[in-house]
Protein backbone atom coordinates (compact mmCIF):
# COMPACT_ATOMS: atom_id res chain seq x y z
CA UNK A 1 0.00 0.00 0.00
CA UNK A 2 1.66 3.13 -0.92
CA UNK A 3 1.75 5.81 2.05
CA UNK A 4 0.79 9.59 2.13
CA UNK A 5 1.82 12.22 4.10
CA UNK A 6 0.25 13.25 7.91
CA UNK A 7 -2.99 15.15 7.11
CA UNK A 8 -3.46 17.64 9.74
CA UNK A 9 -7.29 17.80 10.04
CA UNK A 10 -9.08 20.84 11.10
CA UNK A 11 -12.72 21.91 11.61
CA UNK A 12 -13.09 22.89 8.02
CA UNK A 13 -11.36 19.63 6.18
CA UNK A 14 -12.26 15.74 7.27
CA UNK A 15 -10.82 13.15 5.29
CA UNK A 16 -13.85 10.88 4.65
CA UNK A 17 -13.49 7.71 7.08
CA UNK A 18 -10.76 9.55 9.55
CA UNK A 19 -11.73 11.79 12.30
CA UNK A 20 -8.56 12.02 14.28
CA UNK A 21 -6.73 15.29 14.34
CA UNK A 22 -3.67 13.49 12.80
CA UNK A 23 -3.80 10.55 10.18
CA UNK A 24 -1.30 8.56 7.59
CA UNK A 25 -3.65 8.91 4.83
CA UNK A 26 -2.40 6.77 1.76
CA UNK A 27 -3.12 7.59 -1.93
CA UNK A 28 -6.20 4.88 -1.72
CA UNK A 29 -7.82 7.02 1.10
CA UNK A 30 -6.96 10.19 -1.22
CA UNK A 31 -8.81 8.82 -4.23
CA UNK A 32 -12.10 7.18 -1.85
CA UNK A 33 -12.04 10.76 -0.50
CA UNK A 34 -11.67 12.91 -4.27
CA UNK A 35 -14.56 10.42 -5.52
CA UNK A 36 -17.15 11.26 -3.15
CA UNK A 37 -16.95 15.21 -4.10
CA UNK A 38 -19.75 16.27 -5.81
CA UNK A 39 -18.21 19.29 -7.87
CA UNK A 40 -21.63 19.98 -9.49
CA UNK A 41 -21.73 23.23 -7.08
CA UNK A 42 -18.66 24.60 -9.05
CA UNK A 43 -19.02 23.92 -12.42
CA UNK A 44 -19.60 26.65 -14.86
CA UNK A 45 -20.51 26.33 -18.56
CA UNK A 46 -18.56 27.11 -21.30
CA UNK A 47 -20.20 27.09 -24.67
CA UNK A 48 -21.33 23.16 -25.04
CA UNK A 49 -18.78 22.11 -21.91
CA UNK A 50 -18.96 22.21 -18.21
CA UNK A 51 -15.91 22.67 -16.42
CA UNK A 52 -13.85 22.81 -13.02
CA UNK A 53 -12.48 26.09 -12.59
CA UNK A 54 -8.73 25.11 -11.57
CA UNK A 55 -8.97 27.52 -8.78
CA UNK A 56 -11.70 25.91 -7.14
CA UNK A 57 -9.88 21.84 -8.38
CA UNK A 58 -5.88 22.87 -6.36
CA UNK A 59 -8.53 24.51 -3.25
CA UNK A 60 -9.79 20.77 -3.08
CA UNK A 61 -6.93 19.39 -3.27
CA UNK A 62 -4.41 21.30 -0.65
CA UNK A 63 -7.09 20.62 2.01
CA UNK A 64 -5.75 16.68 1.98
CA UNK A 65 -2.09 17.17 0.73
CA UNK A 66 -0.82 21.27 2.04
CA UNK A 67 2.56 19.78 0.58
CA UNK A 68 1.25 19.14 -3.12
CA UNK A 69 2.76 20.76 -5.65
CA UNK A 70 2.33 21.37 -9.70
CA UNK A 71 4.93 22.43 -12.54
CA UNK A 72 5.07 23.08 -15.93
CA UNK A 73 7.58 21.74 -18.08
CA UNK A 74 9.42 23.56 -20.81
CA UNK A 75 7.23 23.17 -24.05
CA UNK A 76 8.78 20.98 -27.16
CA UNK A 77 6.21 22.33 -29.43
CA UNK A 78 4.00 25.11 -29.57
CA UNK A 79 0.69 22.73 -29.40
CA UNK A 80 1.36 20.83 -26.30
CA UNK A 81 1.59 21.82 -22.39
CA UNK A 82 2.64 19.10 -19.81
CA UNK A 83 2.33 19.58 -16.08
CA UNK A 84 4.03 17.57 -13.20
CA UNK A 85 1.84 16.88 -10.51
CA UNK A 86 2.58 15.88 -6.88
CA UNK A 87 -0.10 14.60 -4.23
CA UNK A 88 0.89 12.85 -1.45
CA UNK A 89 4.38 11.94 -2.29
CA UNK A 90 3.27 10.81 -5.78
CA UNK A 91 4.31 12.51 -8.89
CA UNK A 92 2.12 12.42 -12.58
CA UNK A 93 2.46 14.35 -15.73
CA UNK A 94 0.01 14.55 -17.76
CA UNK A 95 0.21 16.36 -21.56
CA UNK A 96 -2.68 18.33 -22.97
CA UNK A 97 -2.46 20.26 -26.51
CA UNK A 98 -3.75 23.68 -26.61
CA UNK A 99 -7.03 23.34 -27.80
CA UNK A 100 -9.41 26.38 -28.43
CA UNK A 101 -12.70 26.79 -27.12
CA UNK A 102 -14.21 24.01 -29.40
CA UNK A 103 -11.58 20.91 -28.17
CA UNK A 104 -10.02 21.71 -31.66
CA UNK A 105 -5.56 21.55 -31.56
CA UNK A 106 -4.83 25.75 -32.26
CA UNK A 107 -1.93 26.03 -35.08
CA UNK A 108 -0.36 29.31 -33.92
CA UNK A 109 -0.97 29.45 -30.26
CA UNK A 110 -1.04 33.00 -28.32
CA UNK A 111 0.90 33.08 -24.60
CA UNK A 112 -3.13 33.12 -23.61
CA UNK A 113 -3.58 30.13 -25.59
CA UNK A 114 -0.61 28.50 -23.95
CA UNK A 115 -1.93 29.14 -20.48
CA UNK A 116 -5.67 28.17 -20.71
CA UNK A 117 -3.93 24.74 -21.82
CA UNK A 118 -1.67 24.64 -19.44
CA UNK A 119 -4.28 25.29 -16.01
CA UNK A 120 -6.81 22.46 -18.50
CA UNK A 121 -3.63 20.10 -18.48
CA UNK A 122 -3.94 20.67 -14.63
CA UNK A 123 -7.16 19.93 -13.37
CA UNK A 124 -7.01 16.97 -16.17
CA UNK A 125 -4.05 15.68 -14.18
CA UNK A 126 -5.75 15.72 -11.25
CA UNK A 127 -9.13 14.15 -12.18
CA UNK A 128 -7.21 11.48 -14.25
CA UNK A 129 -4.97 10.58 -10.87
CA UNK A 130 -6.13 11.61 -7.81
Amino acid sequence: MERGIFLMANNNTELHGHSDMSVEITMRDAWNHFTRINVNQWLERKGNYDYLKWQVAWYLVKEVDPTASFYFTPMTTNQEVECVITVLGQTRKMHLPVLNFKNKPIPNPTSFDINTAKMRCMVKGLAVFY
